[in-house]
């Protein structure tokens, strides 16, 4: 049993594992809210003995390289199901990004995540979620 979007958390993963009812846990860095957390679900399904896959969402190359830097510390080498940088543009970056080439994605190698970000245009593009404007 593989369980994707049901796992949004590791307590999550933890009550599956309670419950004998997960073989493998796919790992998706947004969905889990970020590495942190996505690290915390990764290294209890290693402990655990749960198989780890990996997808990803419609992702930035932040993103994709974020889920690539996850998915290389855990060691998940088989396809995963990552997409996102042909659907939107990532306007932050200010150098290389993820490289691909044959079907394989690269583990950027700089600084990071290996993503140079132009902290103006950040800067241009916050808003403050609690009042929906500009800062």
């Amino acid at each position: 049993m593989a369980l994707d979007e049901s796992l949004r958390h590791p307590t999550d993963l933890a009550t599956f594992v309670r419950l004998d009812a997960i073989d493998v846990a796919i790992a998706k860095v947004q969905r889990s809210g970020g590495l942190t957390l996505s690290r915390r679900l990764c290294q209890l399904a290693e402990d655990c003995g749960v198989r780890l896959m990996g997808s990803g969402l419609t992702d930035s190359d932040l993103g994709l390289a974020a889920s690539l830097h996850l998915f290389a510390a855990y060691g998940i080498t088989g396809p995963v199901d990552l997409n996102g940088r042909q659907f939107i543009g990532s306007p932050y970056a200010s150098g290389p990004t993820v490289k691909i080439a044959t079907g394989v994605a690269q583990v950027p190698t700089g600084p990071g995540l290996g993503v140079e970000v132009d902290e103006t245009v950040v800067r241009d593009l916050a808003v403050d979620v609690l009042t929906r404007t500009a800062l």
